[in-house]
């Protein structure tokens, strides 16, 4: 039987940060639900207050394509990201990402500031958000700026404060001659959390092929999301090609810290990173070659 709490609907974002302030007790955000009410409803974490940011479409919902780059807010959806031809085309391990996850249905309603919130090592908008370089907007007390790789602390841990909300996402434009994928290995084709996931970014030089810069990161392969930043450092300066993506895989396998679950065991997610970064590599130089 679920809990009883009461349910709070505020109608702009000051609002909802002033009853975040004035609840006694508990209190959980939702948007999309797709995280919240699942753990709600198996007992985890139940809060005496449910905040719904639902009517607070208009200040955290926009998708905006900017000279710099592009801003997303909390409450876009997977779906629309999805059918974005800006993500498609420009910020593809984006698209990767989020058009894998679950269903269309839950992709229509779950949006990309609670797949992020949830801090969870398998989040597959994470890996992508952190080799395209994603910047979050955070408000409470005030409003920052912070890089995502300072966002999350733990398993479903990040270092949001009670009093905070995360607003919006910013990518920087990515600058010619790059690229991005993201590559998840589930146990069946769809609704499925990657049992491994790696994302890969890459610009290269057309004229001689040299990597210029690469950035990969992983999801289920750490107590976070990672960035493998070894791996990185023996691509720049190298020929782009395979056999340098190997060795890059390799590396990042090295710098994983996995754990054995029901889904896969440590040794076997080790074993499939280099793959899976390898992938992840080749077609985003094959995306720049298009």
């Amino acid at each position: 039987m679920l809990k009883t709490f009461e349910y709070l609907q505020p109608k702009t974002l000051e609002e909802a940060l002033s009853m975040m302030k004035s609840c006694k007790g508990s209190f959980r955000l939702i948007a999309g639900g797709t995280d919240v009410i699942v753990q709600i409803r198996s007992g985890k974490t139940p809060p005496d207050y449910l905040i719904s940011l639902k009517a607070l479409n208009k200040e955290l919902g926009i998708l905006e394509e900017k000279e710099e780059g592009l801003d997303i807010g909390a409450l876009v959806t997977h779906r629309i990201l999805e059918k974005s031809p800006t993500i498609q085309k420009e910020y593809a391990a984006l698209y990767d990402g989020v058009s894998q996850v679950g269903s269309v249905q839950v992709r229509n309603v779950g949006t990309i500031g609670g797949n992020v919130c949830s801090s969870l090592p398998s989040a597959d908008s994470a890996a992508p958000l952190l080799i395209l370089g994603a910047k979050l907007n955070i408000v409470g007390d005030r409003e920052e700026s912070i890089c995502i790789e300072e966002f999350f602390t733990g398993p479903g841990e990040n270092i949001l404060k009670n009093n905070q909300i995360l607003k919006s996402i910013f990518i920087p434009k990515l600058p010619k001659n790059s690229n991005s994928a993201y590559e998840k290995l589930g146990r069946r084709k769809a609704m499925e959390i990657p049992v491994v996931g790696a994302a890969s970014y890459i610009q290269v030089d057309k004229k001689t092929g040299i990597c210029l810069d690469a950035r990969i990161a992983l999801a289920s392969s750490a107590p976070t999301p990672i960035r493998c930043y070894k791996a990185e450092q023996t691509l720049v300066g190298q020929s782009a090609e395979k056999e340098i993506f190997v060795k890059a895989g390799k590396l990042a396998a090295q710098e994983a810290n996995p754990r054995t679950s029901f889904r896969a065991t440590e040794e076997y997610r080790r074993s499939v990173i280099p793959v899976l970064v390898e992938r992840s590599l080749s077609r985003s130089l094959n995306r720049i070659k298009k």
